[in-house]
């Protein structure tokens, strides 16, 4: 038995080792052969890509990897011939045969690997390893195959070099066919073939030459006689007609199988064209009998507007039946006189493929009565996308548009009647203060009158008298405070505020409130570190002492009242007050800012007050730029909170009186948008949350600049064209930023949205907007109609 490697022994004498020459031209053949298998096994791994089974992978596979492993084989073999020793050899038949085996498997491996549609480096590398291994076992199984007068001795060193060379050239052919079918745009596929084949080629052909040198041949005899095999000759010619007869295999199984992939191919596509037709059949079919039944009318018109198809309801729509109005213009059906010309660009505009269009306009029926109907119409394509007519639903929407009018009018008049309500309580300030504060004044002068001593009698209603007028001087002042905000008459006086000073003053002036009942309130924040508000220092103190009092008043006797403050990442001073009251009923929660909300409904609650002061409360700190909020648990007590920005925030915006263009519907406007900046700016619960306020804030400034815009037009404004430009700058600028945010909602895009929104404020708004209002003086009546037509 003849073993398969032997390594140089110590002190072996290589002196006595045959000295080995190579024929130049088999050498230069046996590299093209290398080259040769290499490319045929690659050309067949883009059958196992496209292959749509694992059995069809698998069938694809074995042949590529039988003409890969017997091109390698063929090489081995042909390198062996152009090597000559002065001695005979000869090859064992059975074990020459065998040593096919490895390289066969290593091209299978290879041919795996690289039809895959993607791999891991970690993949990549094992396979190489695997490769390079199975071809040097193949080179060392048919090194041994060898019979001649000499034994094989290796150098270990040699030895390793050949295999690592293997497998590092390996993983290198593979990463190169792998990285080229990537960019096939680039690269045809033969081009990439070759190029891995060019590598795996050397790869293979390298080892051999190199595990060559690792061999040295040591006489064991005078002459070969003894020795017995094939001849090199036999086996080459053997080796030569077995890999030809494999290629030719190999290339008309490819052949054969993409005509086969092609018959299947066409056979399929035919199959799912008669599918595809039977089911456009059936899906007309369908169609026609919903479009028939559909309540909406549906009607199609040719290129010359005349009328393909009708439905059951346009007839019921315009009294026409099928019969007579296919065929007829749509200007002798459905269209007045006076919009013909309106309609005709309309048309002429859908032609010419420019999208669907909605429009509402006033119809004629067949009894010559005025509708008003909403349409919607789209160009009708060829199969080679030209347009070849134009398909319209229509509705009529007659009593819905009279229904509308009424609700406007109506809106419009409690809108009005509800402004003058709020302009007049606003402007009443003085005249509702004056007597009161009057009729206060002259009560504390009846008791402390040092001439005239009341008795105690006179002094109890004296002091009824001062305990009423306080009371209602209190529902009073928030009665006009509520006017104020809603009649957009409140300005902001924003200053730098310490927020403990105003917090210790607050609890300073609830104190005694709490004391009928034995209430103790706690201060945990005004005595901490130092925290400074950008706010309004006297509506700040307004909210806080709002929230002290309820808290008092809702309260057990001898219970406590909690304040506490943080300050939070996001720039904002969170100020709690928690109370041990009763708390709130769930059913009460979802109302408890809403004006005259009163729970009232326990007999264990006070009863004072007018039910707005939370309501006021929500709306001062959120013209603040903050939030408000409580937690309860019934039974228990509640926490009512306030967010207010820091005087270090410079993120939020906050209304004020600077910012007021003098124009009530461009004013509105600039406030909301500025309030959903901050509500996008508090950061909300979640990103549905986040994209639904991010919308509203696209579609409302787009709505925003075409009211601006109505109205500049309505009045004159020579700056109209400009101020336009500047609109669609902006608009695109916002649309872009909302569309990155829906592709990826990235934090960051919350800074860049403020960013725009001051810009917008800082540098459009007050240098611009202001100078409206120069134009629209004594032109209310024209801005209100003109508003209205833009709905």
């Amino acid at each position: 038995m003849v073993n398969l490697i032997e390594f140089l022994p110590p002190g072996q004498d290589l002196s006595v080792a045959y000295l080995s020459t190579y024929d130049v031209p088999l050498v230069s053949l046996s590299v093209l052969m290398a080259v040769f298998a290499s490319f045929m096994a690659l050309e067949l791994s883009g059958r196992i890509v496209h292959a749509s089974t694992t059995i069809g992978k698998i069938a694809w596979l074995v042949p590529g990897s039988v003409a890969m492993g017997g091109g390698v084989w063929a090489m081995h073999f042909i390198g062996m011939l152009a090597f000559s020793l002065p001695c005979g050899i000869y090859y064992d038949p059975m074990q020459t045969l065998v040593s096919m085996v490895p390289g066969v498997a290593a091209s299978a491996v290879a041919l795996w690997i690289i039809s895959r549609a993607d791999i891991s480096f970690a993949k990549l590398g094992l396979g190489g390893v695997l490769m390079g291994g199975g071809i040097g076992t193949m080179h060392y199984s048919g090194m041994a195959a060898m019979r001649l007068d000499a034994v094989i001795y290796y150098s270990p060193t040699v030895f390793a070099l050949s295999l690592g060379f293997a497998v590092a050239l390996a993983i290198l052919s593979l990463q190169v066919k792998f990285a080229l079918q990537h960019h096939q745009n680039q690269f045809p596929r033969w081009a990439q073939s070759l190029a891995a084949a060019a590598v795996m080629g050397i790869a293979i052909s390298g080892m051999h030459y190199i595990a060559m040198e690792a061999a040295y041949f040591i006489p064991i005899g005078d002459s070969a006689g003894t020795v017995s095999g094939i001849s090199p000759t036999v086996l080459a010619a053997g080796i030569g007609i077995t890999t030809a007869m494999l290629v030719a295999m190999v290339l008309a199984g490819s052949i054969l199988g993409r005509h086969l992939e092609t018959i299947n191919v066409l056979k399929r596509e035919v199959h799912e064209r008669k599918q595809a037709e039977k089911a456009l059949r059936a899906s007309e079919a369908r169609l026609s009998l919903h479009i028939q039944n559909t309540p909406v009318g549906a009607v199609s018109w040719d290129k010359k507007f005349h009328c393909t198809e009708w439905n059951k309801a346009a007839e019921k729509i315009f009294g026409y039946t099928a019969e007579e109005a296919i065929g007829q213009h749509a200007a002798g059906i459905v269209v007045p006189a006076k919009l013909r010309d309106d309609i005709n660009k309309i048309f002429a505009l859908l032609l010419e493929q420019q999208g669907g269009t909605r429009s509402t306009n006033e119809n004629i029926t067949k009894n010559g009565k005025t509708i008003t109907c909403d349409w919607y119409n789209t160009p009708i394509l060829s199969l080679n996308g030209e347009v070849v007519g134009v398909s319209s639903l229509v509705q009529d929407i007659t009593s819905r548009k009279q229904a509308e009018e009424s609700l406007l009018i109506a809106k419009d008049e409690a809108e009005k009647a509800n402004m003058a309500k709020s302009e007049f309580l606003a402007s009443m300030s003085h005249e509702l203060r004056t007597p009161l504060n009057a009729v206060l004044g002259f009560a504390q002068m009846l008791q402390f009158d040092p001439k005239t001593s009341l008795t105690p009698a006179q002094n109890e209603h004296v002091e009824s008298i001062l305990a009423g007028g306080n009371h209602l001087l209190e529902l009073v002042n928030e009665v006009l405070d509520l006017a104020k905000i809603e009649a957009n008459q409140l300005d902001l006086s924003l200053e730098e505020v310490s927020a403990n000073d105003v917090v210790a003053e607050c609890v300073a002036m609830a104190i005694p409130l709490g004391e009928p009942q034995d209430i103790t309130i706690i201060d945990q924040f005004s005595g901490g570190s130092l925290s400074l508000l950008r706010t309004d220092q006297l509506r700040f103190k307004q909210c806080l002492l709002n929230l002290l009092s309820n808290a008092v008043k809702f309260n057990r006797d001898g219970g406590t009242v909690t304040v506490d403050g943080r300050e939070t990442e996001d720039g904002f001073l969170h100020i709690s007050v928690k109370d041990t009251g009763i708390g709130i009923a769930e059913q009460h929660r979802t109302n408890i800012f809403h004006m005259f909300h009163r729970l009232g409904v326990d007999p264990m609650v006070a009863q004072e007050g007018t039910g707005i002061g939370l309501t006021v409360t929500k709306l001062l700190v959120e013209q603040m730029a903050g939030q408000v909020g409580f937690e309860s648990e019934d039974g228990v007590g509640s926490t009512f909170w306030i967010k207010l920005p820091l005087a270090s925030n410079e993120d939020v915006l906050i209304w004020t009186h600077t910012m007021r263009v003098g124009i009530d519907a461009i004013d509105k406007d600039h406030q909301f948008i500025i309030s959903l900046l901050n509500r996008v700016t508090h950061g909300l619960a979640s990103d549905g949350v986040v994209e639904e306020v991010i919308m509203e804030l696209v579609d409302y400034t787009h709505y925003h600049f075409r009211r601006e815009e109505a109205i500049m037009e309505v009045c004159g404004d020579p700056n109209l064209e400009k101020h336009r430009d500047h609109h669609q700058r902006l608009a695109a600028q916002l649309s872009e930023l909302a569309n990155n945010w829906r592709k990826n909602p990235d934090p960051d895009f919350i800074h860049r949205i403020r960013e725009f929104l001051r810009d917008w404020v800082f540098n459009h708004v007050i240098p611009d907007d202001i100078g409206i209002s120069q134009y629209a003086i004594g032109k209310d009546q024209e801005i209100r109609r003109a508003l209205e037509n833009l709905e």
